[in-house]
């Protein structure tokens, strides 16, 4: 068993807290504001020294090598590209039927139907959830 690797713990979260609040605050702030910009900088920064230390030290907290490697490569993209893939759906089949039919592409329908149309998806992924990878 390793150490516990809290420098890799406290700089992945420092490059994490410091990504979202900029993505979050970016749109109040002004996207080109020094804040906004500084703090995507610092977070670019430190996930860069980050991942230098995480390379270096014997017990890291994410062993990029590892994560790295072909089959884990593609399994994670492939794994982000389906959670995009499942918020698009989300997002645009809502919004679609809800939209009235003048538009010449919405359905018209209710709030009730839109997540009527939306439920064998969630209903799907419950029921395969036991199902391996």
């Amino acid at each position: 068993r390793g150490r516990f690797d809290l420098p890799g713990t406290l700089g992945l979260a420092a490059t994490l807290v410091g990504l979202l609040i900029a993505i979050t605050r970016g749109s109040d702030w002004g996207w080109t504001s020094p804040r906004t910009l500084g703090l995507l900088g610092a977070s670019v920064a430190v996930g860069l020294l980050w991942g230098w230390f995480e390379l270096r030290t014997v017990s890291p907290m994410v062993d990029l090598r590892v994560s790295a490697r072909p089959a884990v490569l593609l399994t994670n993209v492939a794994a982000l590209l389906i959670g995009f893939a499942f918020y698009a759906n989300s997002l645009v089949t809502g919004q679609m039927v809800q939209e009235p039919t003048s538009t010449g592409y919405g359905l018209g329908a209710s709030i009730v139907v839109s997540g009527l149309c939306l439920l064998p998806g969630g209903l799907a992924m419950v029921a395969l959830s036991p199902v391996p990878a």
